[in-house]
């Protein structure tokens, strides 16, 4: 086709396009008209934009007008536009920048085809964007099985209540930020997120799914790994009665992603919300939301940090997280504070063993006493754990560095710490004693736990009335949520991994890996420390995230990005 036929082809493409706008048509009533499918639209659409470098408006639908009155509405816009050969057609679009640049705050969920909303849960996120000035966006996505049990095979719709919301297009919101809106995978997908690693170049992504899931992204370690995540849905469960239907059932979240924009610093912050199924009310940070009015949050039970590494602690993570007026823990007020890797062992990490020059480094400036570590670290519980919170220590991998160098340290080889060496082993071999009952094997001291209460040549923890260290698989569950797994061992001692405990049975929040993720029933933290740890290399995933559990059981993970937590307040 010659370029004029083509720019002929588009301009009466936009014309109809442009009259259904007007008109209030449907995509699916202007497919209709022209004698296409659905998709052909959204296709020609996009081919609108690269050609003749505007943007169309989306068509919504107006759903309180009969299609008969519609067409008629449509004819008469059509015959105007072309009566006015000269009328410019660029005038009626909209400018993508300026659309998006209209909310700071996003509230982005999904709807499947066929399927009634949750009124309620609807409710309560117009609700949330009235209080908050945020924009409410419904990714759609189809369920393609002819038994779906709300299906008419002679047409395909979505509830009336939604249509004004709808967004199916791929668009960059932000700076590193994509919907996509383009992307239909099947409800039942077991991971909605596969193959979309390498979709969208360094920018982080919402997709629209019922199933929650969250993965960062490895990036070039100078740049913040990107977030790909699934947003929940807000239509109720639509599933047939098969294997892959009940294993939808069982994931389908009502849910959404809030999308805070931070243009001043050029940062986003993105977390999950999630509906009760009953009442569609929801938790956000301090604040709950009904189907009719908004109120303060209780305290929430508990906050899981990303992994401390006290000796190492990023300060902007720790104001942000504990000290500022406006800290999360400032806030939030949890009534529980879990940490994970609080100590680091840098001091006497055997990883060093075989470098001789990061020895004689930690020697010349100071960094070889386990004391002098264990008591930074003491020190970092004790400016943290509040008084009207309890802080639980959880077994971690670098917390045993402590363990495994007593167990294997040449006292003769290593003068710096001789001394607080024969105070351990003596104190390890005083409390020396068989396990109970009939249980092989035997116990003593947790090194860590005792020297918080019994240092040697330093103060140790003060406030010990208000922190319990775990001991490794000790249990600790709160709102039915196990805390106690660190991460880093698995199933029969293998290597730890979310998805391996997203199998274990219970919910649970780990830690380990620095990675955050969301996968089914398991959530993982991120780092607090500093970024640039020593031991990392090459391209990365990590992230300073936490993991908040809110009042009625559901988590939430929050990010620290560049010392920020979340947008300015922004409620009326």
């Amino acid at each position: 086709m010659s370029s004029d036929k083509k720019l002929d082809v588009n301009t009466d493409f936009v014309k109809k396009y442009k009259a259904a706008l007007a008109a209030g048509l449907s995509k699916e009533q202007l497919a209709g008209f022209m004698g296409v499918k659905p998709d052909t639209i959204l296709n020609r659409r996009k081919v609108i934009a690269d050609t003749m470098g505007f943007v169309l408006p989306y068509l919504k639908g107006s759903p309180k007008k009969s299609e008969a009155d519609l067409m008629k509405v449509f004819s008469a816009e059509l015959a105007e536009l072309n009566k006015n050969e000269n009328k410019d057609l660029h005038d009626a679009s909209e400018n993508e920048g300026d659309e998006w640049s209209k909310h700071d705050v996003y509230l982005i969920t999904s709807a499947q085809n066929c399927t009634p909303v949750h009124e309620k849960f609807l409710l309560a996120c117009e609700t949330y964007c009235k209080i908050n000035k945020a924009r409410l966006l419904v990714i759609p996505y189809r369920y393609k099985n002819p038994t779906s049990i709300f299906q008419d095979s002679e047409n395909e719709w979505w509830d009336n209540r939604i249509v004004p919301y709808l967004m199916e297009d791929r668009v960059k919101i932000f700076k590193h930020l994509q919907i996509l809106g383009h992307i239909k995978k099947q409800p039942t997908a077991i991971q909605p997120l596969y193959g979309l690693d390498g979709e969208t170049g360094l920018d982080s992504a919402v997709m629209g799914h019922p199933k929650i899931q969250l993965k960062a992204v490895a990036t070039p370690s100078q740049a913040l790994p990107k977030i790909l995540t699934s947003s929940g849905a807000i239509t109720v469960p639509n599933y047939t009665d098969s294997g892959a239907g009940w294993r939808g059932y069982d994931h389908h979240s009502f849910g959404a992603v809030v999308v805070e924009l931070d243009r001043e610093n050029e940062i986003f912050h993105l977390r999950h919300i999630h509906g009760d199924k009953e009442t569609g009310s929801f938790y956000d940070l301090d604040r709950y939301y009904t189907p009719k009015t908004s109120s303060d949050s209780p305290r929430i039970p508990a906050l899981i940090t990303g992994d401390s590494h006290a000796l190492f602690m990023d300060p902007d993570v720790e104001k942000a997280t504990y000290t500022a007026h406006d800290s999360i823990v400032n806030i939030l007020k949890p009534e529980n504070l879990v940490l994970h890797d609080v100590m680091d062992g840098y001091s006497i990490s055997h990883h060093h063993k075989n470098n001789d020059v990061v020895r004689q480094g930690k020697h010349r400036y100071g960094m070889n006493n386990v004391e002098k570590e264990l008591q930074i670290t003491a020190d970092f519980i004790d400016r943290i754990s509040l008084d009207h919170m309890m802080t639980y220590i959880v077994k971690s991998n670098h917390d045993e560095h402590f363990d495994k160098w007593l167990q294997e340290c040449d006292y003769k080889n290593d003068l710096e710490n001789a001394q607080f060496f024969h105070y351990m082993k003596y104190n390890q071999s005083k409390w020396l004693t068989p396990k109970e009952g009939s249980k092989p094997g035997f116990k003593t001291i947790d090194p860590f736990e005792f020297w918080c209460n019994h240092p040697d040549t330093q103060r140790g923890l003060q406030k010990k009335e208000r922190v319990k260290v775990l001991k490794r698989d000790e249990s600790l569950v709160l709102k039915s949520i196990e805390l106690g797994f660190h991460g880093d061992k698995g199933t029969g001692g293998s290597r730890g991994s979310l998805k391996q405990f997203s199998k274990v049975g219970p919910k649970v929040v780990i830690g380990h890996s620095h990675t955050p993720g969301i996968y089914e029933g398991a959530y993982q933290v991120g780092v607090s420390s500093y970024m640039d740890l020593e031991y990392k290399t090459g391209c990365d995933s990590w992230l300073q995230t936490h993991c908040v559990v809110y009042p009625d059981g559901k988590r939430t993970l929050i990010n620290v990005i560049r010392g920020k937590w979340r947008l300015k307040e922004v409620r009326w």
